[in-house]
């Protein structure tokens, strides 16, 4: 066989393949014929030692590495030359014994040992000179030459005394005699090759061997090299599959890694807002007794001597807390400048007179300041001064009167009236008074109250100049000639009017009364009974000259004929305190508030004029645009001057007045801190009397006691030193319901009936006389028909709507109703309205925020309709249905390795506040449950039903660790064994299979992690609902076991669940996959007969190990861990009120009950 057959039978290998493969098997057959000749050749030492009695000593130390005989280079050098011919290689072999054995003799270094080694290297080449061609006989040339070269070679070994040959040369040398056979030698080169041949091309599954052994009886094995390719493509495959399984499960965890953490963004925020809400909770108890006030007006007090006893300053102020109301920054939001102008909050305001020792730092008129004031710890004043007249007092002494919200459901108005009208006693550390007011809360009291706000200042200019108000302002040509001036007994305050006899009309001059000092009741009910038709004109926005208009009586005619804002108002052009704004308001929704915008103001031909303050310190509100009156200027009157709280300089044109007052009232209740000229002595500002020519007189407005302390007796004589002989004050009448009354026209007074003359006066100049007869004779038989009538402005439109329906059959009936907060999430729905009506009960209201929803339903009558099916129970009433989130599930699972996640808390539900003063129409289904009114209706039972709420279940439990894969296999080895026999001279084969590392399987898969707990479920805060005792049924009933009017919380079951139900643990994490198994090798069976290998393909041969089985699913998280909510304790509270107007009061209060 040449090597071009070689080429020709794999076409599928190049020629260097072909060629590099063959150096590599005659390499290997080569260097282990050597090996092989050298264990002959010291076997044959050895036998020698033995025979002659020496010691053997082998030619390769024990241990030594075994050679490389013949060098792979030279195999590669010449391969492609020599191919396969015998001759070629001989030649090539003999050539490299040749020269190794020449290099080996050159080294030696002895001459005598040299010149025998290369005469014995000289007789080895001679002997090579007999080797056979191809073509000779094969068996006598063989035994020649191997004897030749064996006996040439050991005359080399032993030609010196010390040194013997090198055994590699030795080998060699013995190699180039073997090398004689054409088929021996391709046996020896083409096995091993097609032994290589079948890892390639696998086409053979044994082959005939053809071995060349050494005549000298060594064996030879031979190692088949097996066709691995679909081996290799098997394993290839599965490690394909475990890198797609690998890639897929990673997508797998990173999209639920991208999903958990938005999950946990949306939890990390909801717990944001959550732990804000607290915190605002926590921070507003803390506050809850701090108030934010803007100083009014700081008052000097006064000994009866004229010695200062310290200061009275008035405040008005708000809770902290309201600029954290919702409620009130949504308002805020939207103050605009517009026909109706409402108040900018409807909450409670504070008027506080805080009496102190000195003042706090930077306290003046004007500023923003911070304190505390607790009012559980306020007692009701009585009716006694809260500071006494004389002698010390605490500092921080304080009477408060609180002015809160209140509808008027006649006419539908809304306004800020006090709660009591003697107020309260409490008291105000003063050291806690500050101007600490953070500029984001000066912010918005500034919009809701400042008085020098931008907003403000054009709200007073669309006061001023408005149409409406032109249109509609008062004509003084109804009210030219005023006979006398009336001064009603209101304590330390003012109040009273000019009116005329004759046409019996009257214009009040200012409408207040005074503080805590005694019970003013029935003196209010007459001025709002018996003045309905009279305007007012206003000093100065101080309470105590307007308060009966926001007082508690009043509050009770808010919306009727009598209310004091259905009337005009002449008023000064001041700033305004927030209670003042509040009321300007009011008034200016009726159209009929007229501003005083010029120095004098009065009906032309008239005997009356308004004169206008002219100080230039805008916070000086006694003086700064105030409004003074004088009355009685035609010939024969006795002109009268009612200066308000102002200094007599800053009058316009006072001085026209000077030398022709009959009377005067003195200014500030007869204070001394009024009559102080900046460029004068004390009381050089008062206008002076006509003198001897009348009898002149001088009024004092203040109550019994003289709470400011006001040295009267030094100042009357400042009157008198001005004219005035006499001096007359309301707090010595007999009877609260007394009038002083002061006549500017001749003979005027004596046609009131039943006068009671003043002892040392004459009838026609003063009088005392009751209110009850005064006004029996005003308003009489004779009085003109052409008298003055208030003009009523209808197109204002109501605050409080006058019906609102809601139908729960609609998508959000209560949308428009809806307060929100910072966040939008609503917090609360307020409907107030005279009539409320709410069909397709109940009402459904989403709750998705941990903010409770307050539905505050406020009106004076309701109306309620439902279907049968819409209670839990016949005989109760649904009124709404809270639809609560239930905790938000979790998407995915845990991290590999990580916990699970508790699942998210229900949401908060929402509460119910219904306020009903009056009747109450409940009806299901056409069929009336009860109506207000109709005795034989026993029995009410309401229901506020919630649906959901159930907490989150807990995230699902991380996956577990996937197996670890199998470790393939290899491959087994075919091995055929080749075995001469000298003796016989025959060769044997043995055919067996050396078995490869077998596949393991896969690793079971990981546990999978334990699942989160689950959420807490959602709660609710208790519902209240108040009602009129007359307008429920009985609260107990004779014949029956228990309340008549209930009210009751039902929770539903939302598929099959209940309200409120406790979050479930999360599921556990799928068990890890198991790991594949590796791929087994190739498996053969060997047969001796007739000799070979079968590969057994059906049974083991290139098949999977088994995988391992998935791991074990994790454990279930725990259900939540907190305790049930005992619903039980969150049952709705009913507060029953003796009477409506009890109701109405408990209506608009700011806090929940």
């Amino acid at each position: 066989m040449d090597i071009e057959h070689v080429f020709q039978s794999f076409p599928e290998l190049s020629r260097d393949a072909v060629e590099n493969a063959l150096a590599d098997s005659l390499h290997e057959m080569l260097n282990t014929t050597c090996k092989n000749a050298h264990d002959i050749h010291e076997e044959h030492r050895k036998l020698q030692a033995e025979l002659s009695g020496q010691e053997y000593q082998p030619l390769l130390s024990k241990g030594t590495d075994i050679p490389e005989y013949v060098p792979i280079q030279l195999l590669k050098d010449n391969i492609h030359t020599n191919g396969l011919d015998p001759d070629k290689w001989r030649s090539t072999i003999q050539a490299h014994a040749t020269t190794k054995l020449e290099a080996y003799v050159s080294s030696i270094s002895d001459p005598a040992i040299a010149k025998s080694s290369f005469d014995a290297v000289e007789r080895f080449k001679a002997s090579l000179l007999l080797a056979p061609s191809a073509s000779t006989s094969v068996d006598r040339l063989l035994l020649i030459s191997d004897r030749m070269a064996n006996r040439n070679l050991e005359e080399v070994a032993s030609s010196g005394s010390e040194e013997t040959l090198a055994e590699p040369l030795l080998a060699v040398s013995k190699l180039a005699h073997i090398v004689k056979d054409d088929v021996s030698l391709q046996g020896i080169i083409i096995i091993p090759f097609a032994a290589l041949l079948l890892l390639v091309i696998g086409s053979a599954l044994y082959m005939e061997l053809i071995l060349l052994s050494s005549r000298y009886g060594h064996s030879f094995r031979v190692v088949l090299q097996t066709d691995e390719t679909a081996f290799r493509e098997a394993v290839r495959q599965l490690k394909e599959k475990i890198a797609q399984e690998t890639a897929q499960q990673e997508q797998r965890d990173q999209a639920n890694r991208d999903l958990r953490e938005k999950q946990k963004r949306k939890q990390a925020e909801r717990n944001r807002k959550r732990d804000k809400k607290r915190e605002d909770d926590e921070q507003k108890a803390k506050r809850k007794d701090y108030y934010y006030g803007s100083v009014a007006m700081i008052i000097p007090l006064e000994g009866r001597s004229g010695d200062p006893r310290g200061y009275a300053v008035r405040i008005e102020a708000v809770k902290e807390n309201l600029l954290g109301d919702d409620e009130v920054l949504q308002k805020i939001k939207r103050i605009t400048v517009a026909d109706n102008i409402i108040p900018a909050a409807s909450t409670s305001i504070y008027c506080l007179e805080i009496y102190c020792h000195s003042l706090p730092s930077g306290i003046k008129a004007g500023t923003w300041v911070n304190l505390e004031l607790d009012m559980k710890a306020a007692t009701p004043a009585t009716y006694a001064p809260v500071l006494p007249p004389e002698g010390s007092f605490d500092n921080g002494l304080c009477w408060v009167e609180v002015t809160s919200p209140y509808a008027s459901f006649t006419g539908g108005a809304l306004s800020n009236f006090g709660k009591t009208d003697n107020g309260f006693k409490a008291t105000v550390d003063m050291a806690k008074i500050t101007l600490d007011v953070p500029k984001t809360a000066l912010d918005k009291l500034q919009i809701l109250f400042e008085r020098c706000q931008a907003i403000r200042h054009n709200i007073t200019n669309f006061f001023r100049l408005s149409d409406v108000i032109s249109k509609k302002s008062i004509s003084l040509s109804q009210y030219k000639v005023a006979d006398h001036y009336a001064m009603a007994n209101v304590g330390q305050a003012a109040a009273g009017w000019i009116g005329s006899t004759k046409e019996k009309w009257g214009i009040i001059s200012d409408y207040g009364f005074g503080k805590g000092d005694r019970d003013f009741t029935d003196m209010i009910d007459h001025f709002l009974r018996q003045t309905q038709d009279m305007p007012v004109i206003l000093s100065h926005w101080d309470r105590d000259h307007y308060r009966i208009a926001d007082s508690g009586r009043a509050k009770l005619v808010r919306g009727t004929g009598l209310c004091p804002t259905l009337r005009h108002w002449v008023v000064p052009d001041q700033p305004l305190t927030a209670k003042a704004f509040e009321l300007a308001c009011s008034i200016h929704a009726q159209g009929l508030l007229e501003w005083c915008t010029t120095d004098e103001y009065g009906p032309a031909g008239g005997n009356w004029r308004i004169l206008r303050c002219q100080s230039t310190d805008k916070d000086d509100k006694n003086n700064s645009g105030a409004l003074a009156l004088v009355v009685g200027l035609q010939d024969d009157d006795r002109p009268l001057l009612y200066p308000g709280d102002a200094n007599y300089e800053y009058i316009h044109n006072i001085s026209e007045l000077d030398g022709k007052l009959y009377y005067v009232i003195a200014t500030h209740h007869g204070s001394e801190a009024s009559l102080k000229v900046k460029y004068g002595g004390l009381g050089d500002s008062i206008p002076r009397s006509v003198g001897s020519a009348g009898d002149p007189a001088v009024y004092f407005s203040f109550g019994k006691g003289n709470s400011y302390g006001h040295s009267v007796e030094r100042v009357v004589n400042l009157y008198k030193a001005q004219g005035y002989k006499k001096a007359y004050a309301t707090a010595d009448l007999a009877s609260d319901e007394d009038l002083l009354i002061v006549g500017i026209g001749p003979n005027v007074l004596s046609q009131l009936p039943n006068p009671r003359p003043i002892p040392g006066v004459s009838e026609d100049i003063a009088i005392y006389h009751d209110i009850e007869s005064y006004f029996a004779f005003m308003n009489g038989p004779s009085k003109s028909t052409d008298a003055p009538k208030v003009p009523r402005d209808n197109s204002a439109p109501p605050i409080v709507t006058d019906t609102i329906t809601l139908d729960g059959a609609e998508h959000d009936p209560l949308a428009l109703f809806a307060i929100r907060d910072e966040w939008q999430q609503i917090v609360k729905y307020r409907v107030l309205a005279r009539k409320l009506i709410m069909r397709n009960c109940p009402l459904t209201v989403k709750c998705e925020s941990d903010v409770p929803i307050q539905v505050l339903l406020q009106c004076e009558d309701i109306e309620l309709y439902a279907t049968t099916a819409a209670a839990s129970t016949p005989e109760a009433f649904p009124v709404v249905l809270f639809d609560v989130r239930s905790g938000d599930p979790w998407g995915g699972y845990a991290d590999m390795g990580g916990q699970a996640m508790a699942g998210n808390d229900g949401y908060m539900g929402g509460f119910v506040d219904i306020r009903v003063t009056g009747n109450w129409l409940v009806q299901i289904a056409d069929k009336s449950v009860y109506k207000s009114g109709e005795p034989e209706q026993l029995r009410l039972h309401l229901e506020i039903q919630y649906r959901g709420g159930v907490g989150g279940t807990g995230e699902k439990g991380a996956h577990g660790q996937a197996g670890a894969d199998g470790v393939n296999g290899t491959s087994d080895k075919c091995v055929v064994d080749t075995n001469f026999d000298p003796w016989s001279g025959m060769t044997g084969y043995s055919y067996s299979v050396i078995g490869g590392a077998r596949a393991t399987a896969g690793g079971t898969g990981g546990t999978g992690g334990t699942g989160g707990s689950g959420g807490r479920p959602s709660t609710f805060p208790v519902s209240q609902i108040i009602a009129t005792k007359t307008k429920v049924p009985d609260w107990l009933q004779s014949n029956t076991t228990g309340h008549c009017f209930t009210v009751s919380v039902a929770l539903l079951n939302n598929d099959g669940v209940q309200f409120g139900a406790q979050g479930k643990g999360g599921p556990g994490g799928e068990g890890g996959r198991g790991g594949h198994g590796g791929i087994q090798g190739k498996r053969f069976q060997a047969y001796q007969f007739p000799g070979g290998f079968t590969e057994l393909k059906d049974e083991q041969s290139v098949k999977p190990a088994p995988d391992g089985a998935s791991g074990p699913t994790g454990y279930p998280g725990p259900d939540s861990g907190v305790n049930p909510v005992d619903h039980g304790k969150l049952e709705p509270r009913v507060i029953i009120c003796e009477t409506e107007e009890e109701t109405h009061e408990r209506l608009m209060e700011d806090e929940f009950v």
